[in-house]
């Protein structure tokens, strides 16, 4: 286990990406194996994989033991790499109003009345990770209580998003790739310790 930044949570070096299964066993058998962190999306199989999540909550009785996070996705203009106000089902626009819709949805699904870990999903631009709309959307979840901590995924031009979400002052944690096929691993590992510095999980 490691202390997520300034979070203070202990999650386990290895967690559980809740994106392809809806498999309640499974789930249990990794809480039953010590994994405390599951990590999950408001559009993974079209919501099934937040409700399964919360089914096992409910009935574990361990919700105050185990950190959820979900993702919150938006449209966006992929040409410029901003997000935009004009969406669509899959993809809301990028508004207060679509955020807290979408929150609320994943509340419900997942039987819980907050989110350990709320991020902004999907940057791949310092503009997206630093949009005012959303970015004080979240700031607003985290002071009533619906969201613990709030933070950004990325999973291309991680170094600029990473950087810019540690510069914008309010997210707690990144969610970003980084492995062994990437070419520009190095910087990723720069970012990475930047954001170490500055208390971002």
């Amino acid at each position: 286990y490691r202390t997520l930044g300034r979070t203070k949570l202990r999650v386990p070096v290895v967690s559980f990406g809740v994106m392809n299964s809806d498999s309640p066993d499974l789930i249990k058998r990794a809480l039953d194996m010590g994994v405390n962190h599951l990590d999950t999306a408001h559009v993974y199989l079209r919501g099934n994989s937040e409700r399964v999540i919360g089914e096992v909550l409910q009935k574990s009785g361990n919700r105050d033991k185990i950190y959820v996070a979900t993702k919150m996705r938006f449209a966006r203009d992929r040409q410029k790499n901003v997000f935009i106000l004009r969406g669509t089902e899959r993809e809301p626009g990028a508004s207060e109003e679509n955020l807290f819709k979408q929150l609320e949805t994943s509340l419900q699904r997942l039987r819980t009345d907050y989110i350990d870990i709320l991020y902004l999903h999907s940057c791949y631009s310092s503009q997206m990770a630093a949009y005012e709309p959303l970015m004080n959307a979240l700031v607003k979840a985290k002071k009533q209580g619906k969201a613990r901590f709030i933070g950004v995924t990325t999973h291309s031009n991680e170094p600029d998003v990473i950087r810019a979400s540690v510069d914008a002052g309010i997210y707690d944690v990144v969610l970003a790739a980084y492995n062994f096929a990437q070419n520009h691993r190095d910087e990723v590992k720069k970012a990475i310790k930047y954001a170490v510095s500055k208390g971002v999980g």
